[in-house]
């Protein structure tokens, strides 16, 4: 996956805020992050941004699981990092 430099500029900024990037095999077209034992997908939005795509999760055996309970506690941690399109 290619990204713009704000992209990677907002990569690096969840790295400093406790964020470890992620590939999640299942999701390829989207950029994984993890904090913790939670998981999240952000997808590309435009060539300056990511929006997240789907729910937040807790993560089983490496992979992300059904369970949305790690919502509310990763999203917030994103929000906290990420410009507004979160």
């Amino acid at each position: 996956m290619e990204l713009a430099p704000q992209q990677l500029a907002i990569l690096n900024r969840l790295q400093q805020g406790g964020f470890e990037i992620v590939a999640f095999p299942m999701y390829e077209s989207y950029v994984g992050v993890r904090r913790g034992n939670c998981g999240a997908l952000l997808a590309p939005a435009g060539s300056d941004n990511f929006t997240l795509y789907g729910e937040p999760s807790y993560l089983v055996a490496g992979g992300l699981s059904a369970d949305q309970s790690a919502h509310v506690a990763i999203a917030t941690s994103l929000a906290a990092i990420m410009p507004a399109a979160l």
